[in-house]
């Protein structure tokens, strides 16, 4: 069994420091996604790791890929999605976004 992946960014710091992230870059909490909120969020933002429970949309992924499959889906060709299925998800999710800010300077 695995263990979810936590949503502290002083974890993901610790982490994504040992992976090489340099300051003053670093992982914060984001509280909502309305203009409000967004505006706390550090700039410039090079990457988010949304983490979410995905119990309550299990009823509703069935017909959502029937329909997607039937009328496609237009998604941004910088969107990056990983399922959790392993305990290694932590690498990923801060290795990534490492990545991206190395890429982008």
């Amino acid at each position: 069994m695995w263990l979810p992946l936590e949503s502290n960014p002083d974890m993901l710091n610790g982490f994504a420091r040992k992976a090489g992230l340099q300051e003053p870059w670093e992982f914060v909490d984001v509280f909502g996604l309305d203009d409000e909120l967004l505006c706390m969020v550090p700039q410039p933002c090079v990457a988010v790791t949304l983490l979410f429970p995905t119990a309550k949309i299990r009823p509703h992924r069935e017909p959502q890929r029937k329909q997607i499959e039937a009328e496609g889906q237009l998604l941004s060709d910088k969107l990056f999605f990983v399922k959790q299925v392993t305990a290694e998800n932590l690498r990923i999710a801060v290795r990534y976004p490492v990545l991206q800010f190395s890429e982008s300077c």
